[in-house]
């Protein structure tokens, strides 16, 4: 694992004035697997992503108090982690779908991913923006089906993102 330490403390600078406490642990927190996503696989100088994700939360959150801007801050990684989730479970299903890789041999990955989908469910649930909960309440749900395709063994139903995957 890469050692984020110095882009967690800018972007705690940058996004956490004013939080004290519990507040700025739980922004922290989120700063910091927020970071680690944005710097996973990412192609362009790692302290470009970093500033181009802090200007972009910097803007998003301007002129809210504390509270709500570590609420914004944790609402951003809960969509992140929603999003890689569900590549992730695609990814690992297309080659078993196609026939490329057998169900068995995915297994492993498959429970790992859906027990990260049911572990974030809670989290998606309690989402105060109502759209947002809704679109990826149903992004789980693809990557879930997904994940119990490979889980029974190729013989389930699979999401539609991973047809239109075959398909293509």
């Amino acid at each position: 694992m890469n050692d984020h330490s110095a882009y967690h403390r800018q972007a705690a600078e940058a996004l956490l004035e004013g939080t004290e406490g519990e507040q700025r642990k739980a922004g922290e927190q989120a700063l910091h697997a927020l970071i680690d996503l944005w710097l996973d696989g990412a192609q362009a100088d790692p302290a470009d992503v970093v500033q181009i994700g802090i200007d972009d939360l910097a803007s998003a959150t301007q002129g809210q108090p504390p509270d709500q801007r570590v609420a914004s801050i944790q609402q951003t990684l809960t969509r992140r982690q929603a999003d890689k989730l569900v590549r992730q479970a695609v990814a690992m299903a297309l080659p078993v779908a196609r026939g490329e890789q057998p169900a068995q041999q995915a297994l492993p990955e498959a429970e790992r991913l859906a027990q990260q989908i049911d572990e974030l469910l809670a989290e998606v649930r309690a989402l105060p923006d109502a759209s947002l909960r809704q679109r990826l309440l149903s992004d789980l749900a693809s990557a879930d089906l997904d994940c119990r395709y490979v889980i029974s063994g190729g013989n389930g139903a699979t999401s539609t993102r991973l047809a239109r995957q075959l398909d293509s």
